[in-house]
């Protein structure tokens, strides 16, 4: 009776192993975590969280960018009634007077948004930095266009020597606004 209750053990030892194995086919390798955060279900689950978040965070953001257009749209349409009632006045109709001022509208609907939403922007320091950086890609934008004019006129051999302006170099400066030349 012992004996057989012993190879009962050793034969339920053995299926205990063998289905072991089975079950963690890279043991013989050191690997025996049956850790869940590695298992297919969790890294799924996971794997979903972080997409429902990206999705939430997608929608936040567009509702934002939709309150700041319509502020700027508001800003822009305001602006353009202000202008064309100056003594300035603009001959532009109001959607390309709207498109002309667009860059300055969305800055003027983010501080307003921010504004609104109880943030104390500062809104001189931000508009003197717009600025700037308008001026710059006001200046590239203008490198580009003598370039791509000068490769045009350049290829077309029609020289282009006497167009003022067109050189990338620095003018003498002007003469009547010169102050350190006595005429």
């Amino acid at each position: 009776m012992l004996l057989s209750l012993e190879k009962k053990s050793k034969q339920k030892y053995k299926e205990a192993v063998k289905e072991w194995k089975t079950k963690n086919p890279d043991a013989a390798k050191g690997y025996t975590s049956d850790a869940w955060w590695e298992s297919e279900q969790f890294q799924k689950s996971v794997r979903e969280r972080a997409r429902k978040n990206e999705a939430e965070i997608q929608l936040v953001k567009d509702t934002k960018q939709e309150e700041i257009e319509k502020i700027a749209t508001e800003w822009a349409k305001r602006e353009f009634y202000r202008v064309s009632t100056s003594a300035e006045g603009t001959e532009l109709k109001e959607e390309d007077f709207i498109k002309e001022i667009w860059d300055r509208a969305l800055f003027e609907g983010d501080l307003k948004y921010r504004e609104l939403k109880g943030e104390d922007p500062d809104a001189e320091a931000e508009l003197a930095d717009f600025k700037a950086q308008q001026e710059r890609k006001k200046e590239v934008m203008l490198k580009r266009a003598k370039k791509e004019l000068r490769e045009v006129l350049d290829a077309e051999s029609l020289g282009g020597d006497d167009i003022p302006g067109l050189s990338d170099e620095e003018p003498e400066g002007n003469p009547d606004l010169d102050d350190k030349k006595n005429y």
